[in-house]
């Protein structure tokens, strides 16, 4: 399991609710998760600040 859905998962939360608060893409949460494609270096350091 990657560390962001741990962290989800941890913490009762899920991706929609991030994406509400935090106005990233609940695709690309989704795409962080299933690490399907390469998330760019801004991105990246969104969802850091944000874990």
């Amino acid at each position: 399991m990657n560390a962001l859905q741990e962290y989800l998962d941890q913490n009762g939360v899920i991706r929609r609710q991030v994406a509400k608060q935090t106005g990233i893409a609940n695709t690309t949460l989704a795409n962080a998760v299933k690490e399907t494609k390469p998330l760019s270096g801004q991105t990246v350091k969104v969802i850091t600040a944000v874990a």
